[in-house]
């Protein structure tokens, strides 16, 4: 789960390192400024890499009152994470991380191929009495309205890295993901594709097979790292 905030130097030395080992996914902060993510974007093509190159826009931890805090600014923050969204698209990033919130948004912004990370992803059965999370994560969203919102990675840690039961707390966030799918795109997830025996670990991204009839066959992707 690398996400690298430094000078350019400094971020360029540490992508290039992921870059030789062949990492599927890594980020910078957009925070690094728009020079910083066109040198990494160029070094990621110079070296033929398939890696995707994904800035952070803003920490799904923070809210309004917090950047208020940081940066005594009059944004909103949605705005921030649109500008930041927006200069990393015109840096040749491949996408970003935000909050499932601002995934349509951006999507509509810069393309339907710009990819959106997203933690924040809070399962119906953590959230409390008022649908907020338990744990520190501010712009939350659920796996099923996160699908309809149509991000790409969904990032989901705690609710299955603690649960009592993790193969099992992993199911039921299969059947919401499911739900959204056949109710948006009429795809079902197939869970007997999915080896939870061999498969949930503290960390890692996971593959879960989707179909689409009975021929076209997808790949969903759901991260599980600490988030």
């Amino acid at each position: 789960d690398l996400k690298f905030h430094d000078i350019t130097n400094t971020v360029k030395m540490a992508c290039a390192n992921a870059i030789k080992k062949n990492v599927f996914m890594f980020n910078i902060h957009c925070s690094n400024g728009s020079k910083t993510m066109k040198e990494v974007a160029e070094l990621v093509k110079e070296n033929g890499s398939e890696s995707l190159l994904i800035g952070v826009t803003v920490l799904t931890n923070l809210g309004e009152d917090d950047l208020q805090e940081m940066f005594r600014s009059s944004m909103k923050l949605e705005e921030v994470v649109f500008n930041l969204a927006n200069l990393a698209k015109k840096s040749g990033m491949d996408g970003v991380v935000c909050s499932p919130q601002e995934s349509r948004k951006i999507k509509e912004m810069s393309g339907a191929d710009f990819i959106t990370v997203c933690p924040g992803v809070r399962p119906k059965f953590t959230l409390n009495a008022d649908n907020k999370s338990n744990d520190d994560q501010t712009r939350i969203m659920t796996p099923f309205d996160a699908i309809k919102e149509g991000v790409d990675f969904l990032v989901v840690g705690r609710p299955i890295t603690k649960a009592e039961d993790p193969v099992k707390a992993t199911e039921m966030i299969l059947d919401e993901i499911s739900e959204a799918l056949e109710k948006n795109h009429h795809l079902v997830v197939d869970k007997k594709a999915f080896d939870f025996a061999h498969t949930i670990k503290a960390t890692g991204i996971y593959e879960v097979d989707v179909k689409l009839g009975h021929a076209v066959r997808a790949t969903l992707k759901l991260d599980v790292e600490g988030e």
